[in-house]
């Protein structure tokens, strides 16, 4: 599959690593390394009709927006329409930090958004690879979540 190279590079907030709490159960694995994430928040894409649910493990608050770096971290980012209901051409993407470099993909995949009000609930069930120089990387996003509405 192909590396999504767009602003999702530039998504982390200037901050301490605690971010803003979500809700849910969801979690991002890295070949057979699978880690919760404990931050997130739904910030505005650079497409008015869209927007961006960034979940991690450090530094997403209201703050984060697409021009704030990267830390040393695991994160996902999923493009959905602003709106509840399937979207069934949200675009998913893994990204992990390492002090080593940067692992990154995803892909066009369907997502359930059960709620876009002040708060987005939904579910997410993603799963893709990722050619390296030590071979390929399962990549995944599974589980619940409920992040607040920063927009």
């Amino acid at each position: 599959m192909a590396r999504l190279a767009f602003g999702c590079l530039w998504l982390i907030a200037c901050g301490g690593q605690d971010g803003l709490p979500i809700g849910g159960d969801v979690v991002l694995a890295v070949g057979s390394e699978t880690i919760a994430a404990t931050v997130g928040a739904v910030i505005r894409d650079s497409v008015p009709e869209k927007a961006l649910i960034v979940l991690g493990t450090r530094d997403i608050s209201c703050e984060t927006n697409l021009q704030s770096p990267l830390r040393k971290g695991t994160y996902a980012i999923i493009v959905i329409d602003r709106a509840a209901g399937p979207q069934v051409t949200a675009q998913v993407t893994v990204i992990r930090v390492e002090s080593s470099g940067t692992l990154f993909n995803g892909d066009v995949d369907e997502v359930m958004i059960d709620q876009f009000d002040s708060t987005i609930t939904g579910s997410v069930d993603f799963a893709t690879t990722d050619e390296t120089d030590l071979g390929v990387v399962d990549l995944s996003v599974t589980g619940t979540f409920e992040v607040e509405n920063c927009n």
